[in-house]
């Protein structure tokens, strides 16, 4: 499906900023003797070798990855381009749309992280998209601003308010009172919406359990009987 990582590079400036890195990735990659090259000016700057990473697809934090890279050693990939008489077609307005790329996917890398822990809830990840929406609204770039919106429109689309909603009541109730007044990026149900949600729940958990399991020991002892007469 569509990501905010694809929303960002519908962006005519950042797509082409992107596809130049690449690029310039792709060559020193494929090419041992160009990368010996690069290698010779990293390891006098960085005393160790720093390969250049391409990103994946599949995999959006790559891109975070292949770009922080790239901008770490870019004085290095600049002296081996010369040496090797290949043109850096990339300006420095596009180094600073790559540091902007850099820093607005910085809190959504965090977030993803802590939301990932093995003993995560509901509520834990709850409180990694309010970080990663407060933490792009301070950003004031472009490229955060457009992140905000597309990372909201995602949330929106899959955020089951409710459900969020009464768990959020049940941890601490004064608590949830004091944020339903209080203007929040992700917006709390009203309390009547939560009992019906919490009616919903205990329906389907122990009315229909228990008329399902009723049902299948009508089933079992109709079984028996039918054996007993053979």
């Amino acid at each position: 499906g569509v990501t905010f990582i694809d929303d960002l590079q519908n962006s005519v400036n950042i797509a082409l900023t992107i596809q130049k890195v690449r690029k310039v990735v792709r060559m020193f990659r494929k090419s041992p003797l160009k990368n010996e090259v690069l290698q010779m000016y990293v390891k006098s700057m960085f005393n160790k070798e720093l390969k250049l990473i391409l990103d994946v697809k599949t995999r959006w934090n790559s891109l975070v990855a292949m770009l922080e890279r790239f901008l770490k050693v870019k004085t290095c990939i600049l002296k081996a381009m010369i040496n090797l008489k290949e043109v850096l077609n990339i300006s420095e307005d596009e180094y600073a749309i790559m540091n902007d790329i850099t820093i607005s996917l910085q809190p959504i890398k965090v977030g993803i992280e802590r939301r990932g822990k093995s003993n995560a809830t509901l509520l834990d990840a709850e409180g990694v998209m309010i970080f990663i929406l407060d933490d792009l609204t301070e950003k004031k770039i472009f490229i955060a601003n457009k992140l905000l919106q597309s990372v909201q429109q995602r949330i929106e689309e899959r955020r089951n308010a409710n459900l969020i909603g009464l768990l959020k009541f049940l941890n601490n109730p004064i608590s949830y009172n004091q944020e339903t007044n209080i203007n929040s990026k992700l917006l709390l149900p009203p309390k009547h919406a939560l009992k019906a949600t919490a009616k919903k729940i205990y329906t389907r958990l122990y009315i229909e359990d228990a008329s399902t399991s009723s049902s299948n020991n009508e089933i079992v002892e109709v079984s028996r009987d039918n054996e007993s007469m053979v």
